[in-house]
């Protein structure tokens, strides 16, 4: 498995920060919207999943991941943060990422 992943899902948010940030796609951030093929998890994926709010925050403000990136499960980001009932401000944030990344497409 990819090491952004095992860093991911153990929740070792500086290893994935620092990962990411020695990668050349990252300027395009394609690493950061990359799916780990056992599951096709995001690295947003494991920050719900975790219930990292930090981590949550950075990937959607900073990374600008893709929030509509469904897993294997079907679930995108979205799905999994409502299913956890993450806090309010957590999924409204997910939801304006979504409502951005749909309106830039049409």
């Amino acid at each position: 498995m990819d090491p952004i992943f095992v860093f991911a899902e153990n929740g070792f948010w500086e290893s994935v920060w620092a990962e990411l940030l020695t990668e050349p796609e990252v300027l395009g951030h394609e690493t950061v919207n990359r799916t780990n093929p056992q599951n096709g998890r995001t690295l947003l994926h494991y920050a719900i999943l975790k219930e990292d709010e930090e981590a949550i925050e950075e990937l959607v403000v900073i990374w600008r991941a893709n929030v509509n990136i469904l897993d294997y499960n079907c679930k995108s980001p979205l799905h999994l943060a409502k299913d956890r009932n993450l806090y309010a401000h957590i999924i409204e944030l997910l939801q304006e990422a979504s409502n951005r990344e749909l309106s830039s497409r049409y």
